[in-house]
């Protein structure tokens, strides 16, 4: 499990980012957060705070780890 805040943000939006990642990954969809799916299988969440670029360093992120797991 990880987490990273990204340089300059305001500390709440550490608090607000997880919220989010919790309830996509409890409702399967995104909700600004992006679920994290295998298969069927709920496996992670990115919670992300709506900021300049917060949407593609998520997908990109997700794709990245997709593409290890696919290695495996």
């Amino acid at each position: 499990m990880a987490f990273a805040r990204m340089d300059g943000e305001r500390p709440a939006s550490a608090a607000t980012a997880l919220s989010k990642a919790v309830s996509s990954a409890t409702f399967r969809q995104e909700s600004g957060p992006m679920p994290i799916i295998v298969g069927r299988q709920v496996i992670g969440a990115i919670g992300i705070g709506g900021g300049t670029g917060d949407v593609e360093i998520a997908k990109a992120a997700i794709q990245k780890l997709l593409d290890e797991l696919s290695k495996r």
